[in-house]
């Protein structure tokens, strides 16, 4: 996972002068308010770079990053739990009853183990949203002063 690709979006922060809308025979034009142009201030924050660089953000990644570590180890551990009842039911030694409930034994496993999935990738997906959020937050402050 690309922590950079969790903040797809660059802010663009304009001090422009006021324009009044003028309507002459259905067009639309926009001429300065007062007659007098000002000259143009762009900003442009760069919030991949910020989020990247930032501590913030670095602790953000880090958090999302074990979280999602964590995850996959038990999806390994639930896929390998199935795995290895497979491999008992292949064997030749157990009757047909035993082989019957081996059998829902694992597609019990199967089904717990996709509910598990889709619980765990909604819960991170969740906690990106709310990670992301939080950063925004703490960012806004640094872009409001940018504007200024």
């Amino acid at each position: 996972m690309n922590p950079v690709s969790l903040f797809r979006m660059i802010v663009l922060i304009a001090a422009l002068p006021t324009f009044a809308v003028a309507q002459t025979s259905g067009q639309t034009t926009s001429q300065p308010v007062g007659g007098i142009v000002t000259g143009t201030k762009i900003a442009v924050i760069d919030i991949d770079r910020v989020a990247a660089e930032s501590s913030a953000g670095k602790v953000l990644f880090e958090r999302l990053k074990e979280e999602n570590d964590r995850l996959a180890a038990e999806r390994a551990k639930r896929e390998q739990e199935i795995r290895d009842e497979q491999a008992k039911l292949a064997s030749d030694v157990l009757s047909s009853e035993a082989k019957d409930n081996l059998t829902r034994k694992i597609e019990r496993l199967r089904t717990d183990a996709q509910r598990w999935l889709e619980d765990a990738q909604t819960e991170f997906q969740q906690k990106q949203v709310d990670g992301e959020a939080d950063f925004q937050k703490k960012l806004s402050p640094v872009v409001e002063s940018v504007a200024k």
